[in-house]
């Protein structure tokens, strides 16, 4: 996929470990990156990237502030001179932890609008700054982080399940209206994914159980995986694929949820 060779990308959520994998392909696929995330640990990322001769920076960035993502872009593009690719990986799942279940009528106003200002509003603000330079670089490529709870309904969970449909909504809504612009946007939607952050929930042996019953294949996906996926979506290869949501589940959309879906919650 070579056709990314000298070509710009914007990664949010770049301090997790699906981030960082986002990024290792999308430069070993000859593009610059710029990773945006909160935590010191992007620019550990990025300087492992320039000390094996790729082109990596790192911006501190919360991605619920629209200021804040408006300055990544300036950043991005005064560095690299250009941008054609925006991949939107942040998400406020990390929030959910630890707070149970819970109903729509005990929801926090806070919980729901925190996971909307990450998992949407940040994808809205990366684009609203990122498509003009990415019309005046002649095209480019959209790819948003979904989940299967944008389809397939967990309990008592109403902010994230919101979010990740909205986020669907909006992919949808950026290929409708810059198609004339050669610019593309599909969304990825996970089921179990196999990373650093969520290997703990793999030790709860009632919630693994869960998972591998509500899905085709009993593996969960890996952040190297997800990684591929993303470096064919925003190449020349898949240049006829936009506003698709384009499971990435093991089967688990296709699979009948049955009586411990519950538990199996992302």
């Amino acid at each position: 996929m070579r056709s990314l060779e000298g070509k710009v990308a914007i990664v949010s959520g770049a301090t997790k470990s699906m981030g960082a994998a986002i990024i290792d392909r999308l430069v070993d696929e000859g593009m610059a990156v710029a990773g945006l995330g909160r935590s010191g640990s992007g620019e550990a990322i990025a300087g492992r990237v320039r000390e094996r001769g790729g082109r990596a920076l790192f911006v501190p960035t919360d991605i619920s502030s629209e200021q804040a993502v408006r300055d990544a872009m300036q950043r991005t593009v005064a560095e690299f001179g250009r941008l054609d690719v925006i991949v939107n990986n942040a998400a406020a799942s990390d929030v959910l932890r630890g707070v149970g279940e819970r109903p729509i009528a005990d929801e926090p106003t806070e919980l729901f609008d925190r996971l909307m200002k990450v998992n949407v509003y940040g994808a809205f603000w990366l684009a609203k700054y990122g498509i003009g330079h990415m019309v005046a670089a002649g095209g480019g490529a959209i790819v948003n982080i979904s989940s299967i709870s944008a389809h397939r309904v967990y309990r008592a969970s109403p902010a994230y399940a919101t979010s990740k449909a909205a986020l669907e909504g909006l992919t949808r809504q950026i290929a409708m209206d810059y198609a004339e612009h050669n610019i593309r946007a599909n969304a990825i939607v996970l089921g179990s994914i196999l990373s650093e952050e969520t290997a703990h929930t793999f030790a709860d042996p009632v919630k693994s159980a869960a998972r591998r019953n509500n899905r085709m294949i009993a593996e969960p996906t890996t952040p190297e995986e997800v990684a591929a996926l993303v470096a064919f979506l925003v190449s020349a290869e898949s240049r006829y694929i936009t506003a698709a949501s384009i499971p990435l589940d093991g089967g688990a959309l296709a699979t009948y949820p049955g009586p411990v879906a519950a538990a199996a919650r992302r």
